[in-house]
């Protein structure tokens, strides 16, 4: 039953994280995805996570 429960988990964080990847418009992952080439990796990263923050917030809104 510990099993079952975990792939439910895991199944419901991979459709949240598919449901914000949707929702962050193609020039912020363009933007995000070039911020991570070095020296400005830690940006890059802050920008993507602010920005699946921000989604989430979309998403679970409506």
């Amino acid at each position: 039953m510990g099993e079952q429960t975990a792939v439910n988990v895991f199944d419901r964080t991979i459709d949240e994280i598919e449901a914000r990847a949707i929702v962050i418009s193609r020039w912020k992952w363009v933007v995000g995805l070039l911020l991570l080439i070095p020296p400005l990796t830690l940006l890059g990263l802050v920008f993507l996570l602010y920005q699946f923050h921000e989604a989430g917030e979309r998403v679970n809104r409506d």
